[in-house]
């Protein structure tokens, strides 16, 4: 669908401006790809700060137990970290 460009008036620019936006919010609330999400987010939303991404990490911490984390360290040891140079 194209977009009609040539408007006379403030009031007509304005009112497709709004009518745009309106598109958009009804397109990014359907919307089920993370990636493209996490693409619009950047582009609309404010960088977090340094302050608030370290408070976002300190929610984290502690959420695993240490016997939790280990099990998680190993699987990606034993699953990540080995080569098989017959698929090289």
């Amino acid at each position: 669908m194209q977009i009609n460009r040539y408007f006379v008036g403030r009031r007509n620019i304005d009112m497709n401006i709004e009518a745009r936006k309106l598109r958009i919010i009804e397109a990014f609330s359907s919307m089920k790809d993370i990636g493209k999400i996490n693409q619009i987010e950047s582009l609309v939303l404010p960088k977090p700060t340094f302050e608030e991404r370290k408070a976002m990490l300190d929610t984290l911490s502690g959420s695993w137990t240490n016997e939790e984390a280990e099990d998680v360290k190993k699987v990606i040891e034993d699953g990540c970290e080995k080569i098989d140079t017959s698929e090289w």
